[in-house]
Formats: C-alpha cells, sequence, structure tokens
C-alpha cells in the first residue's frame, strides 16, 4: 500500500466518522424532540385535568359589578 493509498483511507475513515457523528447527532435530537413532545402532552393531560376537577369543586359565585351596592 502506498502512502497515497493510505492518505486515501484515512481521508475515507475521517469522512465516514464525521457522517456517523451527524447521523447520531440528528437521531439524538429526534428522540429528544419527541421526548419533549410526549412530556409536554402528559404535562397539559394531567393539569387539565386536575382543573376539571377543582372546579367542579368550587361553589358557584355570582359577581356583582364593582359599585353596585352604590345605586
Amino acid at each position: 500500500m502506498t502512502a497515497s493509498d493510505q492518505a486515501a483511507a484515512s481521508v475515507a475513515e475521517q469522512g465516514k466518522a464525521a457522517s456517523d457523528v451527524r447521523v447520531s447527532r440528528r437521531d439524538q435530537a429526534r428522540s429528544t424532540a419527541l421526548r419533549d413532545r410526549c412530556a409536554m402532552t402528559h404535562h397539559a393531560r394531567s393539569n387539565g385535568l386536575f382543573l376539571a376537577l377543582y372546579a367542579h369543586s368550587l361553589p358557584i359565585v355570582h359577581h356583582r359589578p364593582a359599585g353596585a351596592d352604590m345605586l
């Protein structure tokens, strides 16, 4: 194997390694985005359920406009 063949093989290996790093970063970004989206959906659902149950436990209050007792 000549020096130029070794250099070409080295460049090819470096290119493959860089490609692997790009692919792994892209996959990591996708999985992070999916995990965050699932977490936000779960959080919104659990908050919505809590608020719905809490709202049903509150007494109904009829608010009078400010200054209505002065009329």
